[in-house]
């Protein structure tokens, strides 16, 4: 009897041993089921078919991170394209001025403000719309004022000189702004024909091209002087 004893207490405490240490391992260790096949016990069925499945683990969530919404996604997308034009030289101005919704106007001010690469700055738009959605979820749409479209008006107020005394008298502070993007323009346009002159693949080529015409239609846009 002893014997017999001692054989139904090592399965009992080996069983024991598994199935604690099977409910303590992290990720897919806790996706295993258990089998007793025999005298002893594995994490796939016994040979056959036979044997005793012996305690099912539920398989662990995938991952705790909602969907995107389909809306920040498209605002994304939207970012990293007008990133494109950012690097290739476009001006914040220009962007606003060409937006036609109230919301390409706030991407538009979000990725002039951000810093960082491409990527980074799409991830951190749609985490911000993510993030707006939930409080939406949670506390209601709530009305906002389109800032972007406000420091348009400011710039144009600035520009045409509303609201001075003497709307004649030119501002210094704005005349050395505009100097100033006349000067980086007339920059990158240099390093534009720079770039062609060197030469490169036709893909390469057609973008300069592009990026060239777009920055002079800028310079002339902005009223600089050649």
């Amino acid at each position: 009897m002893r014997p017999a004893l001692f054989i139904s207490l090592a399965f009992t405490l080996s069983l024991q041993a598994l199935l604690i240490v099977g409910s303590s391992l992290p990720g897919q260790a806790q996706a295993q089921n258990l089998y007793r096949c025999g005298s002893t016990y594995q994490d796939k069925p016994c040979d056959g078919g036979q044997g005793q499945m012996i305690k099912k683990n539920p398989s662990p969530s995938t991952s705790d991170k909602p969907p995107l919404d389909a809306n920040c996604v498209r605002r994304g997308e939207e970012a990293k394209k007008m990133i494109w034009y950012k690097e290739g030289g476009a001006l914040q101005d220009r962007m606003l001025s060409e937006a036609k919704t109230a919301e390409q106007r706030r991407i538009v001010a979000d990725v002039y403000a951000m810093k960082g690469n491409a990527n980074d700055v799409r991830m951190k738009i749609e985490s911000d719309c993510m993030a707006e959605k939930e409080a939406e979820r949670k506390f209601g749409p709530r009305a906002s004022e389109d800032e972007a479209s406000r420091h348009q008006a400011a710039e144009r107020k600035a520009v045409t000189g509303e609201n001075s005394k003497d709307s004649s008298k030119p501002d210094p502070a704005e005349a050395a702004r505009k100097q100033k993007q006349c000067d980086e323009l007339r920059k990158q346009i240099n390093a534009l024909r720079n770039a062609q002159k060197a030469g490169g693949t036709a893909l390469d080529m057609e973008t300069q091209a592009n990026n060239k015409r777009d920055t002079e239609t800028s310079l002339k846009e902005l009223g600089c002087t050649k």
